[in-house]
C-alpha cells in the first residue's frame, strides 16, 4: 500500500495525456492534488481533481457539463482489461465503511460512474478526510492508498470551474464519435483489477444521462 505522491510535471503530463487530443490545463495544485478544466477527446467540457502515484497510477474524479453526477476514473499504466469489464469496487475514507461500486474498465482504466445523490457524500468525505483506499475485490491488483492532503483546496477549484460547465451546456442535433480504442502495453504479468472469467463482450458500457437545466450545487463542507 504505496500512499500516492504528487509531483507537479507528472501530474500535468498525466492530465494532458488522460485523453487524446483532450484540451485541458490546470487550474490549481494543492498538496496531493490539483484541478483542471477544458475539453475532452471528445469536445465535452469537463472539471476535475486528479492525483498521481507511483507505478502509473491515477485517480480522476471529473464532471461534465452534460451531467450532475461526477465519474471516479483509475487508471494504472500496465493493466490490459477487455473492453466493457464489470469490475467490483470498494472506496474506503478514513475509519468509515468501504462503499461498495462497480466501473467498466477498458485498457489501462475503469470508471465508475456516480450519480448526484452519491456525489454529495463522496466530495464531502474527499474534501474532509486524510486517506482515501481503494479495493479491487476481483483481480489480483493490491489496495491503493492516496492521501487527500490539498483536496479540500482542489475542490474550491473544481467547483468554481463547475460554474462555468453549468452556464454553458449548448445542445447539439448530433452525437459525437466515441474516441478510438487506445491499445495497452503488455507488461510482464502486471497486477490486474479483474479476473479472466469477468471479461464479456456484451456487457453494459455507460452512457450519460440526457441534458439537465445546469448542474446542482454541491454543498459546502
Amino acid at each position: 500500500m504505496t500512499r500516492f505522491r504528487l509531483a507537479l510535471g507528472a501530474l500535468v503530463a498525466a492530465v494532458s495525456a488522460s485523453a487524446a487530443h483532450a484540451e485541458t490545463r490546470t487550474l490549481a495544485n494543492s498538496g496531493l492534488w490539483s484541478t483542471y478544466g477544458g475539453s475532452d477527446d471528445q469536445q465535452r467540457r469537463v472539471c476535475g481533481v486528479v492525483t498521481v502515484g507511483g507505478d502509473g497510477r491515477r485517480i480522476d474524479i471529473a464532471q461534465y457539463a452534460i451531467d450532475g453526477g461526477i465519474d471516479l476514473s483509475l487508471h494504472r499504466d500496465s493493466w490490459a482489461i477487455p473492453p466493457n469489464t464489470e469490475i467490483p469496487l470498494q472506496v474506503q475514507f478514513d475509519r468509515d465503511g468501504a462503499v461498495p461500486s462497480r466501473g467498466i474498465g477498458e485498457g489501462r482504466r475503469v470508471v465508475s460512474h456516480l450519480s448526484f445523490a452519491q456525489s454529495v457524500p463522496f466530495m464531502r468525505a474527499l474534501r474532509n478526510g486524510v486517506q482515501i483506499r481503494i479495493f479491487f475485490p476481483s483481480g489480483n491488483e493490491p489496495v491503493w492508498t492516496g492521501g487527500l492532503s490539498g483536496s479540500s483546496r482542489a475542490i474550491d477549484a473544481f467547483n468554481d470551474c463547475r460554474t462555468s460547465l453549468s452556464s454553458a451546456n449548448p445542445t447539439q442535433p448530433y452525437a459525437s464519435a466515441p474516441a478510438p480504442a487506445v491499445a495497452a502495453p503488455v507488461t510482464s504479468m502486471p497486477t490486474q483489477p479483474f479476473s479472466p472469467q469477468q471479461s464479456s463482450p456484451s456487457a453494459p458500457q455507460y452512457a450519460p444521462p440526457p441534458s439537465g437545466n445546469g448542474l446542482p450545487p454541491l454543498p459546502p463542507s
